[in-house]
């Protein structure tokens, strides 16, 4: 039977002789260390997932073997390494960053145009750029022509980002365009071409646009464009007046333009308008005659009027003379006796121009009967009529006598004061003057 004491003998021994295994495998793996230096500094190191320090650090009593050293810094990629150490190694580990870099592209309307990060030229829009580190960046962009753009460009992360830039003329633009087209286009006294057009990079300010067409008046205008400024103008230039003369034979016809009357020929109508117009002439005792007249622009047009006689003449002679005459209800004359002649018969009363065909002629004359006829007019003909008006027998006057009174038609007072009275129709009494106590007209009865 084993004693107690022996039994704690052997514990013992057990005890000594793990000591001693112990004491000979942990002289067999001895720890190291591992230095971490980081471009740039500042890293923080982890070892096997666990954060040692910031960079450089001295990671102390690391068991030998394999470990996984992670290395991470804002605004760089992670960098992960397998590092083996030996036992009592002294490991110095080098790591270098790299950079984590944005992906930007950057468009502008119009293209082309100049692109500076932080002052330096980076090329022309459209543009890739693909070595910016993260980070807040001063971006401009120029282009002739348009006003400089400045931004602040910031790089977040790895996403791509898109940037479109609108740049503003540093000039103003004007469309022009005209009525009719194909006129001339002056810009400041120098010529650019011919409308419809657009014109680009004016300068701010005033500046004096031109249009020209032959045939028509200039337009010219003075516009006050600031930059940037987008302007439309539409120019209906007006005719250059011309001038129509309107010639009758013979003269003194009716002129007519497009059915309004303008005056009697010759006539001259000026600053009349580039067209087409309808002239007609009339004059009494002639055809009247119409025509078409175009008149183009910036031009002296004569017209001329032949007419053609479509009339004859009448040849009047009354007795007595002294006759009112009326042809077609117009009066157009009074017959009259010859100088020194009896007032019975009229010299011939002429009526020129009378229109061919049948006419209504009216004669009147005080104290005798009107007379009525037709007469038909030939053309360049002469139709000649004599008539012979009834006097009507209306008591005008009345006489006071030492016998009495008389009252008729009174046909003459002499020199003597001596009186011819026709008492009754034919019956004429003669009353010396020295029977005469009185006499009066008895026109108010």
């Amino acid at each position: 039977m084993v004693t107690t004491h022996k039994k704690m003998m052997l514990l013992g021994l057990g005890a000594a002789l793990l000591l001693a295994v112990g004491r000979g495998r942990a002289q067999d793996v001895a720890p190291g260390f591992i230095r971490v230096n980081t471009e740039p500094a500042g890293a923080a190191v982890y070892l096997d997932g666990v954060m040692k320090d910031v960079s450089p650090v001295v990671i102390s009593d690391v068991e030998p073997g394999e470990h996984l050293l992670t290395i991470s810094k804002d605004g760089y990629l992670e960098a992960r390494r397998t590092v083996r150490l030996e036992p009592e190694q002294r490991l110095v580990v080098e790591q270098r960053l790299e950079p984590i870099l944005g992906l930007v592209v950057i468009n502008s309307s119009p293209d082309e145009a100049f692109v500076q990060i932080n002052d330096a030229d980076r090329g022309q829009t459209p543009l890739l750029l693909t070595d910016l580190p993260l980070g807040t960046y001063r971006m401009r962009l120029t282009r002739p022509g348009y006003i400089a753009k400045q931004l602040e460009l910031r790089i977040e992360d790895r996403i791509p980002r898109k940037l479109n830039v609108e740049l503003q003329s540093s000039s103003a633009k004007l469309t022009l365009s005209s009525n009719p087209s194909g006129a001339n286009v002056i810009l400041n006294g120098i010529a650019m071409g011919m409308t419809p057009c657009e014109l680009g990079r004016i300068p701010s300010g005033e500046s004096v646009i031109e249009v020209t067409y032959a045939g028509y008046q200039p337009f010219k205008r003075t516009m006050t464009l600031q930059a940037g400024q987008e302007e439309e103008l539409d120019v209906v230039l007006q005719p250059v007046p011309s001038e129509l003369v309107v010639v009758s034979i013979p003269e003194k016809a009716r002129v007519y333009v497009d059915n309004q009357y303008r005056g009697e020929a010759p006539l001259t109508l000026e600053d009349i308008e580039p067209g087409e117009y309808r002239v007609r002439a009339e004059l009494p005792g002639y055809s009247a005659l119409a025509r078409n007249v175009v008149v183009p622009r910036n031009s002296n047009i004569v017209e001329e009027f032949r007419l053609e006689a479509n009339s004859g003449i009448l040849e009047l002679t009354t007795e007595p003379a002294g006759v009112r005459v009326f042809i077609d209800g117009d009066e157009v004359g009074v017959t009259t006796a010859e100088e020194d002649e009896t007032d019975r018969v009229s010299q011939p009363f002429m009526v020129r121009l009378v229109t061919e065909g049948e006419h209504k002629v009216q004669l009147s004359l005080e104290g005798y009967f009107a007379e009525d006829f037709t007469v038909e007019i030939k053309r360049d003909e002469t139709a000649t009529r004599h008539v012979k008006l009834k006097r009507r027998f209306i008591p005008n006057y009345e006489v006071q006598t030492m016998t009495g009174t008389e009252r008729g038609v009174l046909l003459e007072i002499d020199l003597s004061g001596n009186i011819r009275l026709e008492v009754r129709p034919g019956i004429i009494k003669a009353i010396p003057a020295e029977d005469v106590k009185s006499g009066r007209p008895l026109r108010g009865e």
